[in-house]
């Protein structure tokens, strides 16, 4: 015979048996989750372009830069945006390594120190091997020496960051310790980071019209 509905049997049940429906929520939770990560869209690396700062930015103006750029240089990308590393001394360089190592972000713009550790291990890419930005170095006259490193099992220094020093519209974005400005070996999309990077070494060559982020 079955156990008629009543009140009084409702609350037994739920005594005994309340930690299977909270179970049986958490899992529900848990594979709409599943199920969402795995379904949806995720913009592939030749569809976008992420410039990574290495300490302070000032992320809406920045990326209404972004956006102007992404408008006129490189329309077909799918996403241009501007993301921060934040320098926090236990926990800045780890996530620096792990965005690295998992491919990820195409420009970096990185304090001295991290600068050079990345690119003597040859992270980095050379631009000088782009002759647009060679040629805009040398049209602005910028000294970009500081810039230059000798990666592992290289012979001679190459050009692997640009000094933010010779930058200064990019003051009004960008405070990170005596930074600079490169684009990674592995981004997956060289040439439309490129494109990117050589309109923001044109642009940032020119002093900015307001007050820089370092100044407020």
């Amino acid at each position: 015979m079955k156990t008629p509905i009543t009140w009084a049997n409702i609350k037994k049940h739920m005594t005994y048996n309340w930690w299977k429906y909270i179970l049986a929520i958490i899992l529900a939770g848990f594979g709409v989750d599943i199920l969402f990560t795995v379904t949806r869209y995720v913009v592939p690396d030749e569809k976008k372009v992420e410039v990574y700062v290495y300490g302070y930015l000032a992320e809406d103006p920045f990326n209404e830069y972004l956006q102007k750029v992404w408008d006129e240089e490189i329309p077909e990308m799918e996403s241009v945006s501007g993301l921060v590393i934040m320098p926090d001394e236990q926990y800045g360089d780890m996530v620096l390594q792990v965005r690295l190592m998992a491919n990820e972000g195409d420009i970096y713009i990185l304090p001295r120190e991290q600068f050079m550790n990345v690119a003597d291990n040859g992270f980095m890419m050379d631009l000088e091997t782009d002759d647009e930005i060679a040629s805009i170095i040398s049209e602005k006259n910028l000294s970009v020496q500081t810039g230059k490193r000798t990666a592992e099992g290289q012979n001679g220094a190459y050009l692997y960051g640009i000094p933010i020093s010779q930058l200064p519209g990019l003051q009004q974005y960008v405070l990170t310790e005596d930074g600079f400005v490169c684009v990674y070996v592995a981004n997956g999309n060289e040439e439309n980071v490129l494109r990117l990077m050589r309109r923001l070494v044109r642009d940032m060559a020119e002093a900015p019209v307001e007050n820089s982020v370092a100044a407020e």
